[in-house]
C-alpha cells in the first residue's frame, strides 16, 4: 500500500488557514490503476469532457466506491481532529480532488499510445542523442503532434490550417502505402510548406514534391514505434 494525496477543499467552512487540506489515503497499485483507468474511461465515454474538480467525488462514488468510502472515512477522522465534532455536518460540502499522479498516469498512457505512430518521438523530455542532429526537427514535430495537436479544439486556427492540407492535396491517396495518421502527415506538410514552400508548377506537382521529401527525409530507413513493437 502507498499513500496518495487527495486534496480537500473545505469551501470556507473552516478557518481560512485550513481551506485546503492534504489527505493521505493508502491505496494498492491495483486500486490506483483502478482509479486512473476509471477516470480515463469516464472522460473518453463522453460523460464528461474533462475530470473537473467538482466532479471528482462523483467519479469516486460511481466507479471506485471502496476507495470513495475510505477517503470519506479518513476525511471525517482528520476533519474532526482538526476542527472538532461540529464539522461533521459540513463534510458533505467539501470538495475532493483525486491525486495528481492519476492525471500523470492517464495522460502519459494516452500519449504513449499516440506516440506509437511516431518514428522519433517516444514521450522523452529531450530528443535522445541516438537521433541524428538533422532529424531532431522531426522529433520536435512529432512531439507537437502528440502533446499539442490532439489537445487543441476543433476550431483552433492552426489545427484547421493543418487539416486543410488533408483535402487540398488529397493526403489519404497521396501516400497510400504509408500507414501514418493523416493528421501527422498534414502537420508535416504544413511544416514543409512553411520552410520550403511552393516553388511553382501545379498543385499536383507540389504534392509530389512533398511526397518525395516525406519518403526521403522522414520515412527512409526508419520504422514507427508500433512497427518495432510488432516485429
Amino acid at each position: 500500500m502507498k499513500d496518495y494525496i487527495f486534496h480537500i477543499d473545505s469551501r470556507h467552512h473552516v478557518p481560512d488557514n485550513y481551506d485546503w487540506v492534504d489527505l493521505p489515503v493508502p491505496m494498492s497499485d491495483d486500486e490506483f490503476n483502478e482509479l486512473s483507468v476509471a477516470a480515463y474511461n469516464w472522460t473518453k465515454s463522453g460523460e464528461s469532457k474533462e475530470v473537473k474538480a467538482d466532479d471528482h467525488e462523483y467519479l469516486l462514488h460511481k466507479y471506485c466506491p471502496e476507495i470513495h468510502k475510505r477517503v470519506r472515512e479518513l476525511l471525517e477522522q482528520k476533519a474532526v481532529d482538526l476542527w472538532g465534532e461540529s464539522v461533521r455536518e459540513k463534510l458533505f460540502d467539501f470538495d475532493i480532488y483525486i491525486p495528481e499522479e492519476a492525471y500523470d498516469y492517464l495522460h502519459h498512457k494516452e500519449y504513449l499510445e499516440i506516440a506509437l505512430d511516431c518514428r522519433y518521438f517516444n514521450c522523452e523530455d529531450e530528443a535522445p542523442d541516438s537521433i541524428p542532429e538533422q532529424k531532431k526537427l522531426f522529433w520536435d514535430y512529432e512531439r507537437a503532434w502528440v502533446y499539442e495537436f490532439y489537445m487543441w479544439r476543433e476550431d483552433h486556427a492552426f489545427r484547421k490550417d493543418v487539416l486543410h492540407f488533408t483535402e487540398l492535396y488529397d493526403l489519404p491517396n497521396l501516400i497510400p502505402e504509408d500507414d501514418a495518421p493523416i493528421s501527422l502527415k498534414a502537420l508535416l506538410f504544413n511544416r514543409y510548406d512553411h520552410w520550403i514552400g511552393f516553388q511553382g508548377g501545379t498543385r499536383e506537382e507540389y504534392a509530389q514534391q512533398f511526397k518525395e521529401w516525406y519518403l526521403r527525409e522522414y520515412v527512409a530507413d526508419t520504422k514507427t514505434h508500433r512497427q518495432l513493437l510488432n516485429q
